[in-house]
């Protein structure tokens, strides 16, 4: 499914109207910036129409762009009447993709479907940045947790995400997706990640966000002495319950 050659061009529906590349909502890299030899993944957020369920995601480049699709499939018994518009009914299709491995630069990550009339609007472009490994590279946990100004989304623009405010930390919040990959879907958070809940005044630009403003992610987990590494600090929730790293 996934040879180049057997993939069906991109833009197009299945003859038989069944697949389409489904129009994306939002797209969040979870790390940023990435470091050569990695792999890094993009998280592709779409509403899909009714009846449709995501096949898989594939990105080509061209140039400086990264250019994400995600394919999606009809389930239903007979041809679908409706292909654009987003279904309210069924939970949003929220799908890691991979970037492959980049050489080093900058690359703008963009949705490669169409945005016909009905369609969520076409995603802003997030920007993929390919670092050298090596002593100057910040540590790992400074590029999964990047801070950002409270009540401030677009400080959160060039990776994506929208800002998460922390009580302990004044005007000091982190990026997270609108939905995460896993909550949003009912999982358990990862190992050595800690569920929170974060702060979210206003409405959400994104056309696929929380309802009520509630923000919910998975973010580092504490170790058993409550510290985190150098520039996150641990914040903790009534209860004793355990502590999640955050920017100080």
């Amino acid at each position: 499914m996934l040879v180049p050659q057997v993939l069906a061009r991109v833009g197009a529906a299945s003859p038989s109207g069944r697949e389409i590349d489904a129009p994306l909502a939002w797209l969040f890299l979870p790390q940023a910036p990435v470091t050569t030899g990695s792999v890094p993944d993009v998280i592709a957020a779409a509403q899909l129409p009714c009846g449709f369920r995501a096949m898989y995601g594939t990105v080509d480049r061209v140039g400086d762009e990264l250019r994400v699709r995600v394919r999606a499939r009809f389930n239903g018994a007979n041809v679908p009447t409706d292909r654009v518009t987003p279904c309210p009914s069924e939970p949003p299709s929220i799908q890691f993709v991979s970037l492959n491995r980049i050489r080093l630069g900058e690359y703008r990550v963009i949705d490669a479907a169409a945005h016909p009339a009905g369609a969520v609007p076409a995603p802003a472009a997030v920007t993929l940045t390919v670092i050298p490994d090596d002593a100057n590279a910040p540590i790992a946990s400074s590029r999964w947790v990047r801070p950002c100004t409270t009540g401030d989304d677009s400080t959160c623009a060039r990776a994506g995400g929208v800002c998460g405010g922390v009580s302990e930390t004044a005007g000091r919040g982190v990026c997270v997706p609108p939905l995460d990959p896993f909550l949003a879907v009912s999982r358990p958070c990862p190992e050595q990640t800690q569920e929170v809940t974060l702060d979210h005044p206003g409405p959400y630009a994104a056309p696929v966000a929380p309802a009520h403003n509630a923000l919910r992610a998975c973010l580092p987990a504490c170790n058993e002495r409550g510290e985190c590494p150098a520039q996150l600090q641990c914040v903790r929730r009534a209860g004793g319950a355990a502590g999640a790293c955050v920017p100080r």
